[in-house]
């Protein structure tokens, strides 16, 4: 069965060609859900025994439309890297989308993509491939584009200024994250001026259009057009490929981030921040705000209405006059909206601050099937520093994927973003090794590599030399660098614990998207199985490595710190991403780098705990001997009631504190029981104190601390080794 061009309201025309499955299943479809038809457009058949001409009374008219408009063709088709493509002029074509402007995030919507013929033509055999933008979870992935049904999402309609133009769809899906669209002129001619309508999310039909990422962000939703006028699998990549702004719905919440430690009588930092329901930035929030603190003597900020200018966020500085552990609270009351801030420790370590920051995290630079000019490196910096107030952060893009030149942009932002006392950048990369002869499985395992330096090279997985663990670690000898291995558990990408050098990983990072890493993976035995995974963190702890911990997102999508949820739920693909913070006498990036050698750190599931671990007055990280009982001392102030603090010693856990329960400590493993020597101090229900002494303490041990909130939120200590005589 064959379908005449028919013309619709637009004025196009379109191209239809139909296999009896087809009509078939269209029609069965038209039987169980409501049809629009395109007002204006007129169905005409020339069916086998019909007189031409003769109307058709059936089911089956109604579906005209409503599919494909094309052939299909399947064939095998390169993926390319964006980067390796040359960029064509207007002589090739220009490219455009409709609508332009910002488009409301997890909205739906039907975009018109437009190609149109340069001076060059387009030559029957010549292809036309369409990538859609790049993202790389679930709930941030644009509807998947389509030409099968046309009731579904992402159903796309191939159409032509020229009638007598058809086309062929060569490649129409998703490998992995990548989303692809590729057809060739068939027969028919299309001259300079004709132009190509691909209409993304046709609900001509009753489709459901297209679901717009729930992932907000002002850049970097492109739609590239790759022209290929011979067909030879050597296009060129449209100057004018168009792009789109994603931007946050209607504020629902108000998030708040306020400087984790502070001086007495210094200046400390809040930032606050307007998200709608996916927790995207609304950046049309114009509130009027007002502050609040939980104890005295604190001067705050006065009432602020805020502008277009702040992209709603801003940051405001307060100071408190005494010692304690204080939470700033900031209403809405037009909007009925309030937050609480995360605790503040007011004098809480002397000497020292906590700062927190990303050091796993992603922008376009990190993929081969996207291009980047640099300013989603401007953003990450920009969101991490203004929007979620961080105090420091590492772009880790995969090594393998950046250009030289990419590179060397990545260098030049590093520094530019580097502000001592206010913003610590470091110059990082992800060093994403991968076993050749096995798709996606990992040889090496994956490791951030971060720099002190932000001139420092780039030392690729694929580049002779340093595509061995071996040959990383010895092109790294001559440059201050720390190698943090992570998601070790992961099924795709594990780690491999054969080979270790203690001199650069110094840290491992415990938590991220992909949950926890402590012993076992989501999913397999639990994430606290009773014994540790055999490439779990636990398990290189037992084979005697010395590594703190660390937490970070492994955001792809150049927002760190950042929760992305689906309606306000987590993800269905990751957990919670994790945040790491550092023990460290200043906010310099030497400071920083310093302590994170010295394994000064901890990492939270995102909240903003207070954690200071100690034994025998040593931070954590630190190795030391004893000859007399270690006593640990764990002050912890929550952004929730605590539930528990565990006590790792050996891999076994100890409960030291369970609230509603009784002093006694209570071991998982062979450890025998104990009692609480001292009291522990139990301020509301936020803030723990507690004391713990091992009896069992000659030869070498190490202790970590894990703290469970009543709403799920964790963190995690780094060890602290300790040889007893």
């Amino acid at each position: 069965m064959g379908g005449e061009s028919t013309k619709g309201g637009s004025g196009r025309l379109w191209s239809l060609t139909y296999s009896r499955r087809e009509v078939l299943r269209a029609a069965l479809g038209a039987m169980i859900a409501p049809v629009v038809r395109p007002r204006g457009l007129e169905i005409r058949w020339q069916m086998a025994g019909v007189p031409a001409g003769r109307p058709n009374r059936v089911f089956l008219p109604i579906m005209d439309h409503c599919t494909s408009g094309v052939s299909s063709r399947w064939v095998p088709i390169p993926d390319v890297n964006l980067t390796e493509i040359p960029i064509g002029n207007a002589s090739f074509g220009i490219a455009r989308i409709e609508p332009d402007g910002p488009v409301v995030a997890s909205d739906w919507k039907t975009f018109t993509l437009t190609y149109q013929v340069g001076e060059r033509g387009f030559p029957v055999g010549a292809r036309l491939e369409v990538r859609f933008p790049v993202m790389s979870t679930g709930a941030v992935f644009w509807s998947d584009v389509q030409v099968d049904d046309p009731l579904g999402a992402g159903y796309l309609v191939i159409s032509s200024s020229n009638p007598e133009a058809r086309f062929t769809v060569l490649l129409a899906e998703r490998q992995r994250e990548l989303h692809r669209l590729v057809f060739e002129l068939s027969s028919g001619e299309l001259r300079p001026g004709d132009v190509i309508y691909l209409t993304y999310g046709d609900t001509a039909c009753g489709g459901k259009g297209v679901h717009v990422p729930e992932w907000g962000a002002p850049h970097s939703q492109r739609f590239f057009f790759l022209v290929d006028l011979k067909g030879s699998g050597e296009p060129v990549r449209l100057s004018s490929s168009p792009a789109l702004s994603l931007i946050g719905g209607e504020p629902e919440r108000l998030e708040v981030c306020a400087s984790a430690t502070a001086r007495s009588g210094e200046p400390f930092r809040i930032t606050v921040r307007a998200v709608d329901q996916c927790g995207n930035l609304v950046t049309s929030y114009r509130g009027l705000i007002r502050f609040a603190a939980s104890h005295p003597g604190v001067s705050l900020p006065s009432a602020y209405r805020f502008t277009e200018e702040d992209q709603g966020a801003h940051t405001f500085t307060a100071v408190a006059k005494e010692p304690g552990v204080i939470t700033i609270t900031v209403t809405d009351q037009e909007r009925s909206l309030q937050v609480e801030s995360n605790p503040i420790g007011v004098d809480w370590l002397p000497g020292m601050y906590i700062y927190f920051g990303d050091l796993h995290v992603h922008t376009q630079l990190h993929r081969h099937d996207d291009v980047s000019d640099g300013t989603d490196l401007d953003y990450l910096y920009w969101y991490a520093r203004d929007i979620v107030g961080l105090d420091f952060v590492a772009p880790t893009n995969h090594d393998k994927f950046l250009t030289d030149q990419e590179w060397r942009l990545t260098q030049r932002k590093a520094a530019k973003h580097n502000r001592p006392g206010r913003f610590v950048s470091f110059l990082a990369y992800e060093w994403t090794s991968s076993n050749a002869s096995t798709w996606g499985r990992s040889n090496w395992g994956h490791r951030n590599v971060i720099y002190l330096q932000d001139d420092a090279p780039l030392f690729r997985c694929v580049d002779p030399g340093t595509d061995t663990l071996d040959g990383l670690f010895a092109a790294l000898s001559d440059y201050d660098a720390i190698v943090i291995p992570h998601h070790p558990t992961d099924q795709i990408h594990p780690m491999n614990w054969e080979h270790h050098n203690p001199d650069f990983e110094r840290l491992v990072e415990i938590y991220q998207v992909r949950g926890p890493q402590e012993k076992a993976p989501p999913g397999q035995a639990g994430s606290y199985a009773s014994h540790p995974h055999p490439l779990s963190v636990q398990a290189a702890l037992a084979r005697g490595y010395r590594m703190g911990f660390t937490a970070s997102t492994d955001n792809h999508w150049g927002q760190p710190s950042t929760s992305f949820r689906n309606g306000g739920k987590r993800d269905q693909r990751y957990d919670r991403p994790g945040i790491v913070a550092v023990i460290a006498p200043e906010l310099t990036r030497e400071a920083l780098f310093r302590a994170l050698q010295a394994r000064r750190t901890y990492g939270t599931t995102l909240a903003r705990l207070l954690v200071d671990f100690r034994m025998d007055g040593h931070f954590m990280g630190e190795e030391y001997e004893t000859t007399s009982p270690p006593t640990a001392v764990i002050r912890v102030a929550g952004t929730a009631p605590i539930a528990r603090i565990i006590l790792v010693r050996d891999n076994e856990e100890i409960e030291i504190f369970a609230r509603g329960k009784s002093q006694r400590i209570r071991s998982r493993g062979e450890y025998p029981q104990v009692y609480l020597p001292l009291v522990e101090r139990v301020r509301g229900d936020h803030t723990v104190e507690v004391r713990w002494v091992d009896p069992d303490y000659r030869g070498e041990h190490f202790y970590y601390v894990r703290v469970e909130q009543e709403d799920g939120e964790m963190a995690w200590t780094s060890p602290i080794w300790v040889k007893g005589y």
